[in-house]
């Protein structure tokens, strides 16, 4: 059996920054639904489930978006939880997550780093380059949001 690579969207092209050159943007205002909405915990169960029973000498779970982590830390847990339960061929597993880092607390940065994910934030460039480009939802400094989480 295969060792197995999944990409998951489970934020759809949610997020919590608005940036000049993200295709969801122009994507989402062209279609008739704007927005799929959230994974259901449900669709999380299924594609870990029939995905990990199919691997065999190792497993890669990336999440990417729009922005994962607008899904909330219980959905990741649940992530973790369905990954424990179904590696019933003992896989090693890697899980990665691609972030603009806006939001990302302690807590995630504990449940990250416990959890060994490969974490990515993306950040543009010096603060000046990095804010003309990506533009928080709240207007806050998205920048010093970035340099925040990389520092946690």
């Amino acid at each position: 059996m295969p060792v197995v690579g999944v990409l998951m969207k489970p934020a759809s092209g949610l997020c919590n920054m608005h940036c000049d050159y993200c295709f969801y943007c122009d994507e989402s205002a062209k279609r008739k639904t704007a927005s799929y909405g959230y994974m259901t915990e449900h669709t999380l169960k299924n594609v870990i489930k029939r995905t990990l029973l199919q691997s065999e000498g190792g497993y890669t779970l990336a999440f990417q978006g729009g922005e994962p982590t607008l899904c909330g830390l219980d959905f990741f847990r649940q992530a973790i939880r369905y990954i424990h339960q179904y590696n019933k061929n003992h896989c090693h597993i890697q899980i990665a997550l691609q972030t603009n880092g806006y939001g990302i607390t302690e807590e995630w940065a504990r449940f990250f780093a416990g959890n060994h994910f490969l974490l990515g934030v993306s950040v543009d460039g010096l603060q000046e380059i990095h804010n003309t480009y990506r533009h928080a939802s709240d207007g806050g400094d998205s920048y010093q949001h970035c340099m925040n989480t990389i520092r946690l």
